[in-house]
This record gives structure tokens, sequence and C-alpha cells, in this order.
């Protein structure tokens, strides 16, 4: 039998839409990407809102046409799109948002409010920019949590439109209903009232750029939620519970609410607010008021994260009444309570890096000088936590500006092109860096074509995809990165373009980057993923077709574990990034870390000369151990006393016992004279101990040399400590320079 495009569309046009009864073919709700190819049909449904609830029931009913007048042996494959009419506005709403997350609690009374305003402190000490809209209605509490209350924002002209400016204090910006109404006074709105008001606060201020954008949910389910769903492409959102039975009851239907077809925003995590309580005076003390570890059963029942548990101490109260958040201090229990919490947040916002992402995007453009320098910082840390390369876009007003953004272990750096003061810039650092090594960053409604870059790459951003940004492109002569937020499913379309080298996007947090990128392979388009070499059915397997795997940290080269594969566990392994075994005793799959969290993320895998064994290479996070050792192999049998010469494993030792000096100092130690003298006396024995180093390769000595590079290391481990630096950032930074 062959197919072809009217056979499919005629089944299609037997199929009515029940929101218009009009046939699907007659609604234009059949993509143009119709696709034959043999016995196989591809296509796409295009429906008005991606929580379309017939969406699940025209898939089914379409496929079911073809197969009843066309054939049953025709294989179907069939994807939805979205016409979004009012979701287009979300990136003009909020497009110098990167991540929106909404802090919900099933029920009042849970502490969701101080759980959002101290996440929000956190979130903004750990040098983000923050945002917080109090979108509890009914029952305003942020003005009266931030010391506020009195203050009464003011609209300002911002492009042509009056917009309000919201309240700023500790490096938030606040917003609440609480600023307009009398807080003496009971609010009294119907529904579509206050999701008016909710819209306004949203769309009609001027939030700016933000890193995070927090939403103080009311408690339950109501217009609220869905306004704010529909509203805004929520990054996620963070659910708040007491351990007590009532209240996880609630959690459980707020996290089905968020999770269901017709929402389906991604949990962050469960918060377990309220989890024991400790007395000031007995800090080690934790009394179960509540119950205990209620959230936490719950989060392993409903299989995701706990984020954190927060206890309860007085300080929590009084912080929230005095309108100063017990997160500013990071001394107290709670303090560190929420800044774990802050940091497992942006965790769960960033941990794609680990899980397909080529490359990671981090910007911020701020031109205040103390939050670059807190910009730079953070950097610093994501380069030791991360092994994918990273491009970093900041402002830049000087030479000087750029260097520093590559002294964190940047791979690129990213000069926004509206606001570089001076064009010689860009001209200093491509010259510099290379041509290669520096991005501009400009947007759609620039003539980009018509400058001339000293660049090879472009940044483009907030784009419309079509023939006419594609003649633009191609006029240009570069390459390009595109910045977009995805919100019209036009990934192939932008990857397609020759000139397109990838794609900046919070699209896709939490989200299968892996089938993502096999996607675009079946478009066509080539992406970065794991494929084997060898096929399975070359490898040497057992009598249950069984192949054992030794696992090894792809940095240390430490051995973790021992497991076996089947057929369908090593590609499972391919297509996810993860680790996947066959287990023996329970005679089915299992991926590493789905009940633990400690997943293995692949980075090498071999075969041995005799095709029998599988060698992987792997980014442990947490134990690789059920018994919560790092590896599996930590029962020493029997040793002999040997001179370990390895050179990683010799520095990192000394370093290590030169740190342990300068912590815990010893009498008598020559280590701890030269961190007593200070900084200058430490150089002036590094100097020393180089120029003997030259005096030695003059001579020749080769033993004499052999001594004083020995000193000269020793001496050089003493100044990184004295300085903060470890190994691994020096041989991360000279990995950078291959």
């Amino acid at each position: 039998m062959t197919l072809y495009p009217k056979l499919i569309l005629d089944a299609l046009a037997t199929v009515r839409y029940p929101g218009n009864k009009k046939n699907l073919v007659e609604a234009e709700m059949v993509a143009d990407n119709l696709r034959i190819d043999g016995m196989k049909v591809s296509f796409s449904l295009i429906f008005e809102k991606p929580t379309d609830p017939f969406m699940k029931s025209m898939v089914k009913a379409a496929e079911t046409a073809i197969h009843t007048y066309v054939s049953p042996e025709v294989e179907v494959v069939i994807t939805t799109e979205s016409r979004q009419a009012a979701r287009p506005e979300v990136g003009k709403l909020l497009p110098q948002v990167k991540n929106v997350i909404g802090v919900s609690s099933g029920k009042g009374g849970v502490g969701k409010s101080t759980v959002a305003a101290n996440l929000a402190v956190s979130l903004a000490k750990l040098g983000y920019k923050v945002g917080l809209l109090d979108a509890d209605i009914f029952g305003p509490s942020v003005p009266k949590m931030f010391q506020v209350e009195d203050a009464r924002p003011v609209a300002e002209n911002i492009g042509g439109r009056d917009l309000i400016v919201p309240i700023e204090k500790y490096g938030i910006k606040l917003l609440s209903i609480g600023f307009f109404v009398d807080p003496d006074q009971a609010t009294l709105w119907r529904g579509g009232m206050a999701s008016n008001a909710l819209k306004q606060l949203i769309g009609d201020a001027s939030w700016g750029e933000l890193d995070y954008f927090l939403i103080d949910l009311p408690p339950g389910t109501s217009d609220i939620h869905l306004t704010v769903v529909q509203t805004l492409a929520l990054t996620g959102a963070v659910v708040v519970s007491t351990p007590q039975a009532v209240a996880l009851a609630d959690a459980r239907k707020g996290i089905n609410m968020f999770t269901n077809d017709k929402v389906n925003v991604p949990i962050l995590g469960l918060i377990e607010n309220m989890a024991w309580f400790t007395p000031a005076e007995l800090p080690e003390n934790k009394y179960y008021l509540f119950g205990k570890e209620g959230a936490k059963h719950l989060a392993e029942e409903m299989q995701v994260p706990l984020l954190g548990q927060i206890p309860i101490v007085q300080s929590i109260c009084e912080g929230g009444d005095n309108g100063v958040p017990v997160a500013l201090n990071e001394d107290s229990i709670t303090g560190r309570a929420f800044a774990e919490l802050a940091a497992n947040v942006v965790t769960m916002a960033e941990d794609y890096c680990f899980a397909g992402a080529d490359e990671l995007f981090l910007y911020n453009y701020s031109k205040i000088t103390e939050e670059r320098e807190e910009f730079l910082a953070t950097l610093k840390e994501i380069d030791k936590k991360i092994d994918i390369p990273f491009i970093v876009g900041m402002y830049a007003a000087r030479f000087e500006d750029v260097k520093k953004a590559f002294y964190t272990g940047a791979d690129r750096v990213v000069v926004k092109y509206e606001i570089c003061p001076d064009e010689g810039v860009i001209k200093e650092a491509a010259a510099r860096f290379g041509e290669d090594k520096i991005l501009v960053e400009v947007d759609e409604g620039l003539p980009f074509e018509k400058i001339a870059f000293p660049v090879s790459t472009l940044l483009l951003k907030h784009v419309n995809t079509g023939e006419p940004l594609n003649r633009r492109i191609k006029a240009s002569g570069k390459n390009f990165l595109i910045r977009d937020s995805l919100l019209r499913n036009d990934l192939e379309d932008l990857l397609k373009i020759e000139e397109v080298q990838g794609v900046a996007t919070n699209y896709f947090e939490r989200r299968d980057l892996f089938k993502v990128k096999r996607n675009m392979e079946e478009a066509g388009i080539e992406m970065n993923t794991f494929k084997s070499a060898i096929p399975f059915s070359e490898f040497k397997t057992d009598d249950k077709g069984l192949v054992p795997c030794i696992v090894q940290d792809y940095r240390t080269g430490q051995v973790l574990m021992l497991a076996y594969m089947n057929e369908e566990s090593y590609q499972a392994t391919c297509e996810t990034g993860k680790m996947t075994y066959f287990s023996r005793s329970r005679q089915k799959l299992w991926c590493k870390g789905d009940t633990s969290g400690h997943y293995q993320y692949v980075k090498e895998l071999s075969l041995d000369c005799d095709n029998d064994t599988i060698l992987a290479k792997v980014h442990q996070v947490g134990a690789a151990c059920h018994t919560g050792s790092y590896s599996c192999f930590f029962k020493e049998l029997a040793k002999k006393d040997y001179i370990d010469t390895n050179p990683l494993t010799i520095l990192q030792e000394d370093f290590e016992t030169i740190e342990n000096r300068k912590k815990n100092p010893k009498e008598g130690s020559y280590t701890n004279y030269l961190f007593t003298q200070g900084i200058d006396k430490i150089l002036k024995k590094c100097g020393e101990e180089a120029s003997e180093i030259i005096i030695a390769a003059k001579n020749p000595n080769a033993e004499e040399l052999k001594y004083e590079i020995a000193d000269f290391l020793y001496h050089m481990m003493v100044l990184m400590a004295e300085c903060g630096l470890t190994w691994e950032d020096i041989t991360r930074e000279l990995a950078n320079r291959r």
C-alpha cells in the first residue's frame, strides 16, 4: 500500500474537535509538517492552548481515524503544538526574568509567606536579582514582613507605558495588593476582580531584570493559581507544608494541582516548615511537635525533592512581625536553614548542566560594581561544580572587565552591544582573546547585519523566526547563538539555520534534554549525544545476556561500584545520559539514583579488549554505595606498604596537610611559621626557590634540580593555601588553556 497526504487528511477530516464542532482539517489543526516514510506517518496537531482539555482525546481519535480509514498497519506519530492566543504575551510581560517560581501551600497557617520572604532574602544574599510578588490577594502579609506597610508604589512612564515601580527592601523588589488597600479593612473581591488585580501587578509593573521572580500564592487552590499559570510560564512551584497529617493531605492536593495535565507546572520540591522545635538555650535539641518528617515521607512517596526542613524558633515569628526576615542572620539556626534552602532551589534550577546541556549561559548586566563583583565570585563557585563550558554575559565598561570574566573560568564572554559604553572594548577584547572567544549580544530590532562587529559570533535575543530573519542572519556573515524563550516551540526551525550554533534558553529546565536532542536528530539536526560506536550485539554476554560494568569517578579514577547491564539498560544509558543497570536480584532495570537522588551522569563508556566488560566514567552525585560510602570498595582486605608516587595523589595529599596546618597550627611546624610571618615572607621564599631552580638548571645537575623543584612546589602550595586556591582551581585553568 502506498500512502499519500490526501489519504491521511481525508481520514483526519472525519475527526471533529468538540470545542468548535469542526473537523481537524477544517479547523486548521493539522500542521504543515506532515511526513510520510513508507508506512510511517508523522505530523503535529495544533491547539489553541497547551492546557487544552481535549488534547489527549484528539490525538487518540486522530490515530484511530488513520487506522480505521487508511490501514491498521500504519505507524502513527503525533506531536502537539499550541497557538496560545494569550501565551505569547508571556515573553512580553517579563522579558528579563529568568526563573518564575510559585510558593504555594495546601492550607493556611503553615508558614508559606514566611518561607517565601526568607527564601527571597536568601537568594538575594547569594547575589541573585530577586523579585517577590504577594499574590495572596485576600490576606497580603509581605508589606508587614518587610516593614514597608506605609510604602506606596508610584507609577513611572517607561517605554511609553505607565508602570508601577516595585518597592525595594534588602535588595528585593516587592509588590503586594497590601500597598494599595487599607490594612484595617477586609478585601472583598469577586474572583474576576482579584485575577485582574494580580495581572496588573505582574504585567503593569517595572520588574526589570531578575534571576528569580517568587510569587507568594494564596493557600489552597483558586482562580488566583489559574491566573498565574495562564499569565506566566512558571519555571516550577515550591510547596510548603508542616509535618502534620492534615497539612500533608492538603499539600498532596496542591502538588496534584500543579502536575495535572491542565496546569502542568513542574514541582521543584517540598519544604517542611515547623519541622521541629529547637529552644534557643538548647540549640542541639529537637522536639517534633507536629510529627516527625511527615513532609519528607510525602516527598518520597510523590517522588518530588525535599528542598529543606525549617525548624521552629521564636526568631522566625519575631522577624516576620518586626519586618526583619530571619534569613538576614546567617548565624542563626533558621538563617542557616533558609540559606541552605536557597542553595537547593538554585541547584534545582541549574542541575540540568549534568543532564545533557552542552554549555551554560550565565549573565548579569548590572552596572553596579559591587553587584558585578558578587556575580564574578558566584561564577568562580559555579566553575568548581560543573564540567561543561560556560559563557558569561556582563557589563563591560573597559577591557579589564572582560578579562575578569575570563578569570572565572569562562570559555567565552558576551558583551551587550546596547549598553557597551565604548566599542573599542569589544575590539580590544577580540584582538586579545580571539574573535571566537568574544560574542556580542544584540536585539533583533538592531540592524546587526549592517554593523561591522569584530567577532565571529553574535548572540541574538527575542527573535521572530521566519524567512526574513533567516535572510538577515545569512547577510551578516556571522555565526549565531539564539537566546529565546521557545514559547512558539520553534527550536527545530532555529537550529535548522546553518549559521545558528545553538539556542540558549531556560525552557528545558527539568525536562529531558536527551529526548529533545534525539527529536532534533530525527529532524536531521546534528546534536551532541551518546552514540555507541559498537552495537550491543557484538558484546560478549553471559548466558543471561548480561555484561559486567565497572564504574569510575571520571575525575579521580576511583572505582565506585560494579553492576551489570543488558542490552535494554545499555540503550537506556545512552539515551538518557544516566547510568542504568539490570538488577539481578529484582530482575528489572534500575536507573541509579531514581530513589536516592544519587545519579551517575555518563562521561565516557569503554569496552575492554575481549568485548565482555564495560568501563563507565561518571559524575557521581552523592554516594555510590547504599551504605552511604562514596565507593562500594571500602573494606580493606590486605595491604603492603609502598611509596605512592602518583603525582595526582601526592600533590593533593601534601596540599591537604598544608591546609590542615593552617586550620590547626602545630608547634614547631615550619609551615605554620610561614603562615604566621604572612604573605610577604611566603612570596619571598617562592622567589628564592624559583631562583634556586634557575641556578640548578644552569649547572646542570638533575638531582639538584629535582630537590629545588620539590622545594618550590611546597612553597607554592603554601602560597595557594594562603590565597584560597586549590589544585582543582589550577588544573581547571590549565584545562581551559588546552
